[in-house]
């Protein structure tokens, strides 16, 4: 274990930050990582009065110590970004809906991959339509789309990490009833 020094201008006050606040169920959980981090020596008790965020650093070999993360349901790694595998089985378990309730529930696990899928809008445009007021009439194309979603969300691709080495382009357009912008 190293001691580590970040150099402050001269009478540099602590930054008076409230900390994150996260869910009472996710309490337990969080108080046995950090007492199983601070028993296996990888942190230890600061007092500190100025804080950092956990700064992950390259081995001697320059890998990371920790290749994957879970991080609310979608894995990262060096390779990118994919979907968690247990929302995957879960996708190909769903049954045919037969209720505009499990529409509404495929729709929200599905949304929730939203990123990985090319035209997710277009695909889902006749599950949504059957969301409507107009009352539930399962189809021959709402069936193609529940199919078209399943097997898109079954196998989505690995999303790319930015190339920081590269510049950033900003790309905006607007009209009269919106606005919009991309970062390339």
């Amino acid at each position: 274990m190293h001691d580590h020094h970040i150099p402050l201008q001269p009478n540099s006050a602590p930054v008076n930050v409230r900390p994150y606040r996260y869910p009472h169920y996710q309490k337990a959980k969080i108080e046995r990582m950090v007492k199983d981090l601070l028993q296996s020596g990888l942190i230890r008790p600061s007092r500190s009065p100025f804080s950092s965020l956990a700064l992950l650093v390259k081995k001697s070999d320059g890998e990371f110590g920790v290749t994957t993360v879970n991080y609310l349901g979608h894995l990262i790694s060096e390779h990118g970004m994919a979907v968690d595998p247990s929302k995957i089985e879960a996708i190909q378990a769903w049954p045919v809906p037969t209720t505009t309730r499990v529409v509404h529930g495929f729709l929200g696990l599905a949304g929730y991959c939203r990123k990985y899928i090319h035209d997710f809008e277009g695909i889902a445009a006749p599950l949504t339509r059957l969301l409507t007021k107009d009352g539930f009439n399962w189809t021959s194309e709402a069936t193609e789309s529940f199919s078209k979603l399943k097997e898109a969300l079954t196998s989505p691709p690995v999303l790319g990490l930015p190339d920081f080495s590269q510049p950033f382009v900003i790309e905006c357009d607007a009209s009269g009833r919106g606005l919009g912008a991309v970062l390339t």
